[in-house]
């Protein structure tokens, strides 16, 4: 057994953390922790104080888990090298770096480009600096690091932009102003439909906006306005994407006979539905082919490739249109 313990390739099964089970002095053997935190950084946490204070090993283990830095002696975290080494491989180990390094602005830019919310470990300073926290907000969750921001820089409407087009949360932190400015609140449903919740109270009685909000994520007909939640075309986005989202409609169409079985559909019966339904009213259209100029058929074709465009369709339905569309001007040409 000792013989086994003795030897460093046995302590580095597990990613590195059977370490944790090794003695002190095995823990305290410079040979072994080396070749644990070559596997996994994080085995830093169980070696020994004098080995947390040991650079190469420390900077051997940032390259392959950045978080480790939380293990390393106060000293270490207080070494730029070994900072810049760990929030490159991940940027959330700034939190662990000395207020010092938190305030170098290279450091800093690193990690936020990271794709952490990390702006918040920031110094005060830096949170106000535009390219960095432009950073942030372009990088993975820019709804938190938009929070992190100086009240400028939420206030600033690129930057703002760019953080609800990522994450369209982040309109919670914009400023009261940019939560007016009807081009930011699309972007920002059109990314995330509950983002609505944060939008003024005239853009939640925007029509057009809602639509696009329950198209994103039906719950967020809970914050549209009441005539909104009256609105049956907007109620039905809703559904079709969220059943749930019925009990946010008005009364009247809470009791619709239609949206209470439609809204308990699956999914794919919602797509199968509303085929058959495009089916029917592409029937009804052809029967009337016979009154009417060839031209309304390629207008009806116009409209087919506008809502695929905007992905207003599925592509069952919009398969359905193709074909009635084809058929419609076959029968045209021959009326």
């Amino acid at each position: 057994m000792a013989t086994e313990a003795l030897d460093p390739s046995t302590w580095t099964q597990e990613w590195g953390y059977k370490l944790h089970h090794a003695s002190v002095e095995l823990r305290a053997d410079r040979e072994i922790v080396m070749t644990a935190v070559q596997e996994n950084g994080c085995a830093l946490e169980w070696a020994s104080d004098e080995l947390r204070a040991d650079r190469e090993i420390v900077m051997t283990a940032m390259k392959t888990s950045g978080c480790a830095l939380e293990w390393a002696s106060d000293e270490l975290r207080a070494d730029r090298d070994i900072v810049m080494a760990a929030v490159t491989n991940d940027g959330e180990a700034l939190a662990e770096a000395s207020e010092e390094l938190r305030a170098d602005r290279d450091i800093v830019l690193v990690a936020v480009k990271a794709g952490c919310n990390v702006l918040g470990w920031a110094s005060e300073e830096l949170r106000a600096d535009r390219d960095i926290v432009m950073a942030a907000v372009k990088a993975a969750g820019g709804s938190s690091a938009l929070g992190w921001a100086s009240e400028e820089l939420q206030a600033d409407r690129e930057i703002v932009m760019a953080a609800v087009k990522n994450d369209g949360y982040a309109l919670e932190w914009a400023s009261e102003e940019l939560q007016e400015d009807r081009e930011i609140v699309l972007a920002a449903v059109k990314n995330s439909g509950r983002a609505l919740e944060w939008a003024s109270e005239e853009l939640q009685e925007d029509r057009d906006v809602v639509l696009e909000a329950v198209k994103q994520e039906g719950g967020a007909l809970s914050w549209a306005s009441e005539e909104l939640r009256e609105d049956r075309e907007i109620v039905m986005a809703a559904v079709t994407k969220r059943g749930y989202a019925l009990q946010y409609a008005s009364e009247e169409l809470q009791a619709d006979a239609f949206l209470q079985r439609f809204s308990k559909m699956p999914a794919l019966g919602k797509t199968t539905f509303l085929a058959r339904v495009a089916v029917h009213v592409l029937r009804f259209k052809l029967r009337l082919h016979h009154l009417v100029e060839a031209r309304e058929v390629e207008e009806f074709a116009t409209d087919w490739a506008a809502a695929k465009t905007d992905h207003v369709l599925g592509e069952d339905q919009c398969a359905v249109y193709r074909i009635g569309w084809e058929d419609g001007r076959k029968r045209a040409r021959l009326g």
